[in-house]
């Protein structure tokens, strides 16, 4: 594990007592981000009437980094409280007929599933739900739908949530506007510990929750749009911030100020102070430790993982080509209820998803720790709590990972 890595690892407090492999499902809280909320609430108990402005600096700035992680500009992207908002911005925003078509993708999140199946109740728009056998379409899947009659929309999560599958996001997008086709991802399960370019790829809306990757919270997250997109996104309604005040807050009453052209469009009214705070704690981690290479050192975590499983009662589930793979493994297998619940007792948090542990570590997880919970598994598969040491004693938790000789099939250290 790279210095660097380790010092970040200084940031968060519950790393002294727990190992956290649950990033996909809620991201921990940096220790500088309670200090923020604690200041800014004693600052708003003396009145500090610079709150506001720095606010909204601080906004454009969290914009910016929001950007810089995605690799697109900041006047793109729209601060949004959650995934499900960002989704209902694009899908009212792009003003869809009756009779118009949206592809779905059989095994979504229902963050993305129920806006869609609303609206087209709601609209006589028809949703195509894509088969998913294997656990995600294939392009060849998605080439067929289209091909049986033109969708305007194709929506679907960049990082499956149950099994880490990731989508080639670029040739996607090049199979999806060949024939004119807008494309929304859901980045949350990806973005903070998975390179995504938006502008390299080309995709027309990227939604994005703070809360899970990116160590932000829960009631933030992003919205980009491209700014040449396959189909216009306007809004469906606006707020007072949506226009251009010049931040003269003292001289509201004239009602005809221009609206923005950029993601402020769809920022509707009063912003979040307390979770633009905690934001801004989490993207300076993300930023200082550098997807790229939080992406190299949880697949390398990873793969000991994956070569304890593949000797063991267990199945990995999760993609094992690489361009496919995320930063999440999920594996299945005998008792996998009963095993969650001894990882869980023992201080280690994974997420138990249809009927899957899925294991997601962060930039700041050691090969220690993985070490260790490999040993847990271990032992519970070996004697289902029977042995003397207890629960995780230290003779468990010291063992490394073992690997075998894919020649000779001995094990090796």
């Amino acid at each position: 594990m790279e210095k660097s890595l380790r010092v970040l690892r200084r940031a968060f407090a519950h790393t002294r007592h727990a190992v956290y492999f649950d990033h996909a499902g809620v991201g921990p809280l940096p220790n500088k981000a309670r200090r923020l909320i604690e200041q800014l609430a004693e600052r708003y108990q003396r009145l500090d009437a610079t709150i506001d402005d720095e606010s909204f600096t601080l906004l454009h700035d969290l914009k910016r980094d929001f950007g810089r992680i995605i690799h697109a500009r900041g006047d793109n992207i729209s601060f949004m409280p959650n995934t499900t908002t960002g989704i209902n911005h694009v899908l009212l925003g792009l003003h869809l007929q009756r009779g118009e078509r949206i592809i779905l993708p059989r095994v979504e999140f229902p963050a993305l599933t129920y806006p869609i199946l609303y609206l087209a109740r709601r609209m006589g728009l028809r949703v195509d739900i894509l088969p998913c056998p294997a656990g995600h379409f294939t392009l060849e899947d998605l080439k067929k739908a289209i091909r049986r009659g033109k969708p305007a929309l194709v929506a679907t999560s960049w990082v499956q949530y149950f099994n880490g599958y990731r989508y080639d996001a670029a040739e996607l997008v090049r199979l999806c506007h060949e024939c004119g086709v807008f494309v929304l991802l859901d980045g949350t399960q990806g973005i903070g510990a998975v390179p995504l370019n938006a502008k390299q790829t080309g995709v027309d809306a990227v939604v994005c929750g703070g809360g899970k990757w990116l160590f932000c919270s829960a009631g933030s997250g992003f919205l980009y749009l491209n700014p040449d997109p396959i189909r216009e996104v306007r809004p469906i309604s606006i707020g007072w911030l949506s226009a251009d005040w010049n931040y003269a807050f003292g001289d509201l009453q004239r009602w005809h100020r221009p609206l923005y052209a950029d993601g402020r469009l769809f920022e509707w009214g009063t912003y979040p102070y307390y979770n633009l705070r905690l934001a801004q704690a989490g993207l300076e981690l993300i930023l200082a430790a550098k997807v790229s290479r939080t992406y190299r050192h949880v697949n390398a975590l990873l793969d000991d993982l994956a070569v304890f499983l593949d000797n063991s009662p267990y199945t990995i589930t999760a993609p094992r080509e690489k361009q496919h793979r995320s930063a999440i493994l999920t594996f299945t297998g005998p008792e996998i209820n009963h095993l969650h619940r001894y990882l869980t007792a023992n201080r280690f948090r994974v997420s138990l998803r249809e009927n899957n542990i899925r294991v997601a570590p962060h930039f700041y997880n050691t090969p220690q720790e993985m070490h260790r919970f490999i040993s847990a598994i271990g032992k519970w598969s070996r004697g289902r709590h029977a042995s003397p040491c207890g629960p995780v004693s230290p003779c468990a938790t010291s063992q490394q990972p073992v690997r075998r000789d894919n020649k000779t099939g001995k094990q090796m250290r």
